[in-house]
């Protein structure tokens, strides 16, 4: 299979990966997406999560960091100032 797809048991029918997840080429199962990183649909590998953004468990979108809150790159939550 393809990045961005997966073969569940040696299928020759490509699935796509689902958001929050991704998969790597010749996957057989999609994999979940690590704290800190977002997958959106189709992903091929986890992009870390942007500063002012924090990303949680099997995200498929960054999140904006809340008033009052700081986010690194690659956050899993906001961090109070």
């Amino acid at each position: 299979c393809d990045a961005g797809y997966f073969c569940e048991g040696g299928n020759a029918r490509p699935a796509p990966c689902p958001e929050g997840f991704f998969c790597a080429a010749g996957a057989h199962s999609p994999t979940k997406c690590p704290l800190g990183h977002y997958c959106e649909k189709q992903a091929k590998a986890p992009q870390a999560c942007p500063a002012g953004f924090y990303c949680e468990k099997q995200a498929k979108a960054p999140v904006r960091c809340p008033k009052g809150f700081f986010c690194v790159r690659g956050a899993s939550k906001p961090e109070p100032c």
